[in-house]
């Protein structure tokens, strides 16, 4: 079975576009990552003190933000497990964390085919670039 998959992922959400055996299946999958001008309401936007000690909330925001990215990568790439080739495409650094992700995964099947960097695409126009890359 032919599985050639194209993703288009910025921060916000992921486009999963495969061809299996030439039959077109879409999967998007939106991102839970939270904004910088997010607060939640247990937390100011200047930190706090403990005695002597600042604690910074820009620290704690980034190691969840982090673990958030982790989360949605992985979530995009349990969808592409089982494809042949991948080719990646967006327009933020989104993508290249993805990759990054992907080759830490010794146990993926799918070889990473291209990483192409794009403006932000309508549904239909990431299904042609991915169409396009495998001339389908």
């Amino acid at each position: 079975m032919k599985n050639q998959t194209g993703i288009w992922i910025d921060g916000s959400i992921a486009r999963v576009i495969a061809f299996i055996d030439g039959k077109e299946t879409i999967r998007e999958i939106v991102s839970e990552i939270e904004s910088k001008q997010h607060h939640p309401d247990h937390e100011g936007d200047k930190g706090s003190f403990m005695g002597k000690h600042h604690i910074n909330n820009e620290a704690t925001f980034g190691h969840r933000k982090r673990h958030q990215e982790f989360e949605f990568l992985d979530e995009v790439i349990q969808e592409v497990k089982d494809a042949n080739d991948v080719f990646i495409m967006g327009p933020s650094g989104m993508k290249k964390k993805l990759q990054t992700r992907m080759q830490e995964n010794k146990n993926l099947q799918p070889t990473l085919r291209g990483l192409l960097t794009t403006d932000h695409l309508t549904l239909n126009q990431c299904v042609e670039k991915v169409r396009e890359f495998y001339k389908i």
